[in-house]
């Protein structure tokens, strides 16, 4: 269904056109109104119709002048142009700008709903068309996947291969520093093959969003079913520990599961990669048992070759793990509050020295305020210069207030809270629009302007689950009402909901309903459906 837009600054005339024509039976739902030029821009941001009906001559702004603007931001919009003018000129402006037609007031009703109609029937098409382009191209890009996925591990395993095919195949880079790194979910000893195989493919889904579509590495299983990722390093960084903390965030966010991360050595070129993931297994095999050990604080750490624990800078490690917990949760101004609190009797009961306490407050503190304005694009510098000028001379437990006091100022805004909801509101929104097309944490990320890591953790805390788990659970639904009223096969359907896995589809739908998409298709036709 449809949204369409009509302008014109004579009250009677665009009220006549919203309530004289019969929207729904045209297929279009919506049908908004502007006095002005300037007021339909704000709906067209708004709203997003797809159709606009609009007259030429208004005060301030013409039509054409909107026209224009529409056209200069290049959005696909239909536009049916009304106007008293038998003017050549006019009709010559508008076929210009690509205007679908040109109707002379007074209009008569059914002239403009065949015009309608017509617009109707060509959006209609193109959606068809971009839905089967769509399935064209996940069932190509399914073909590819596969074959980086072959290319890369006969190279890793030193089956066969060269640096050449491999650089032109996965797209790699063959001078870039990269590292390999092994991803273990913890599995359930009662789970079986299609839960395990569900897992690892929604793991590979989404690390694919966060690492392959942004160009910074590539991810695939290797023979043994374990989930590999392939990173370059970043300018200044010794390894790739960073990119793999906030993988490691989001995966645990969407999946409520914990994950092993070992990291091998790092390559220096494309032709060294073997090396590194071979470290990678190595070390996971020889430290097996810091996979069964509970999680110290309720945090795990990343394996790393030659990682060692000084036991005398044991609070130091404790620190860090707060300051993580606090940096990838500044949507969460609760949970935030309630991680400081958790530190300040850690450093009670370490009997950390005034001094030190005051030095390890205000790190946290900027690295708190860092990490808000990375992900919102707000910075809040007044408030760390003010809390830096109160912690002169401050006593013990004054630096503990004033620290809880400046977090609570920059995370606990009302305002802030509203803003972080709409964000939510409009990617469940976009998501329900575009359950057919790549959805991902990084891809809604990026549309709505904050880091995957913050994103992730905010829709969860807003709506109870996971993006990804309720983009899954959107799909699912729209798969049962194709299956109950259409004659598509499954593939068809699993395409049109965004898979381009049949077999994954089918265990995800199985996984939600209980039983397979076939048997629940012919449940519905026993019960009276299609």
């Amino acid at each position: 269904m449809y949204k369409v837009l009509i302008v014109d600054d004579e009250q009677m005339i665009r009220m006549g056109i919203k309530e004289g024509i019969d929207w729904k039976k045209l297929g279009i739902d919506d049908a908004f109104t502007a006095a002005s030029a300037r007021e339909a821009i704000q709906i067209i941001e708004e709203e997003q119709p797809e159709l606009m009906i609009t007259d030429i001559s208004m005060t301030e702004m013409t039509g054409l002048d909107l026209i224009r603007e529409i056209r200069k931001r290049q959005l696909n919009m239909r536009i049916l142009v009304l106007t008293g003018y038998d003017s050549f000129s006019y009709a010559r402006q508008c076929l210009r700008m690509q205007v679908q037609n040109f109707l002379l007031k007074p209009v008569d009703e059914e002239e403009l709903t065949e015009n309608i109609r017509q617009q109707v029937d060509y959006l209609n098409e193109a959606r068809r068309q971009e839905e089967l382009d769509q399935s064209q191209k996940r069932t190509e890009g399914s073909r590819q996947q596969a074959e980086l996925e072959r290319v890369i591990w006969r190279f890793i395993s030193r089956e066969s291969g060269n640096v050449e095919e491999v650089a032109a195949v996965c797209g790699l880079d063959p001078q870039r520093k990269m590292q390999a790194a092994l991803l273990i979910p913890d599995m359930k000893v009662n789970w079986g093959e299609e839960e395990k195989y569900f897992r690892l493919t929604t793991m590979k889904n989404i690390c694919m969003g966060l690492v392959d579509s942004r160009g910074e590495g590539i991810t695939f299983p290797d023979a043994s079913g374990r989930l590999v990722i392939v990173m370059y390093l970043r300018e200044g960084n010794d390894d790739i520990t960073e990119q793999m903390d906030e993988i490691k965030g989001i995966l645990e966010d969407e999946d409520d599961s914990r994950i092993h991360i070992v990291l091998g050595s790092v390559a220096q070129s494309l032709e060294e990669l073997y090396l590194s993931y071979n470290d990678a297994v190595y070390l996971m095999e020889s430290e097996q048992a810091e996979f069964a050990e509970p999680e110290q604080a309720g945090y795990d750490s990343i394996l790393r070759p030659g990682q060692t624990r000084d036991r005398q800078n044991i609070f130091r490690d404790v620190f860090e793990e707060f300051k993580k917990a606090m940096t990838e949760n500044t949507s969460n101004c609760d949970y935030v509050i309630h991680v400081f609190e958790r530190f300040r009797r850690a450093a009670e009961a370490y009997n950390i020295s005034d001094s030190s306490l005051k030095r390890l407050c205000f790190e946290l503190a900027s690295a708190v305020m860092f990490s808000y304005s990375m992900n919102t694009g707000e910075t809040q510098e007044h408030l760390l210069e003010g809390m830096n000028r109160a912690l002169l001379g401050s006593g013990r437990e004054e630096t503990l207030n004033v620290t809880g006091s400046f977090l609570n100022a920059l995370l606990g805004d009302g305002s802030s809270g509203k803003e972080s909801n709409e964000i939510v509101s409009r990617a469940k929104s976009f998501i329900s629009e575009h359950l057919g097309e790549n959805l991902s944490v990084a891809t809604l990320a990026e549309k709505f302007y904050v880091s995957p890591n913050y994103f992730s953790r905010l829709f969860k805390r807003v709506e109870g689950e996971g993006c990804n788990e309720y983009i899954v659970r959107k799909r699912i639904e729209k798969a049962k009402t194709l299956l109950e009223t259409t004659t598509l096969k499954t593939g068809r359907v699993a395409m049109a909901v965004g898979y381009n896995d049949t077999n994954y589809f089918s265990i995800a739908f199985k996984k939600h309903t209980g039983v397979s998409p076939t048997k629940y298709r012919e449940q519905c036709r026993e019960k009276g459906g299609v």
